[in-house]
């Protein structure tokens, strides 16, 4: 079947399909529900030049939300979990099995070059921290350096101590 549309039509439809016309969220933590439920994902954002992506893709789309409103509300309900999908994403909890899959196999290929080079300069160092982790719960690079785990010189690609390295090797591991 083919189609025929205008630029018009065709720009009304992308518009609607990614929910900046035709779809009324309820404002507050129902309509960031809702909206991350149908957009099955966000990009994230470190970088707040203008704003952080996904505090701008729930304002644009539901009334009175606050920056760090929805990512907050995602993980204390624990409605989605971080990973790559093709980007930095959080992602529905209900997507997981799908990429617990990926992250059983090793993650994503190009991390798979970054964790083989950091265990050639630096071996031992994600069993150490994976090791502080299971002792201690949850760590920031901070802390480990504060424990002086794994705190030798990594200049990869935006690690600088092999621990930060290592954090993000277990993190792509699931």
């Amino acid at each position: 079947m083919e189609l025929n549309w205008s630029i018009e039509q065709a720009r009304l439809y992308q518009l609607w399909a990614i929910g900046l016309h035709g779809t009324l969220y309820p404002s507050g933590e129902t309509g960031i529900r809702t909206c991350f439920h149908d957009l099955q994902g966000i990009q994230l954002d470190p970088l707040p030049v203008l704003g952080r992506n996904h505090d701008l893709v729930i304002q644009a789309r539901v009334a009175g939300t606050h920056p760090g409103e929805a990512l907050e509300l995602i993980h204390r309900e624990r409605l989605g979990f971080e990973y790559w999908d093709k980007v930095l994403c959080v992602i529905p909890i209900e997507e997981f099995p799908q990429f617990r899959a990926l992250m059983t196999a090793g993650g994503e290929p190009w991390e798979a070059k970054r964790e083989t080079r950091l265990n050639q300069e630096h071996p031992g160092a994600t069993e150490a921290v994976y090791r502080a982790v299971a002792e201690h719960g949850p760590l920031s690079s901070r802390e480990l350096r504060d424990l002086d785990i794994a705190q030798g010189d990594y200049r990869g690609w935006k690690s600088t101590k092999a621990a930060n390295a290592a954090l993000e090797v277990l993190w792509n591991r699931g």
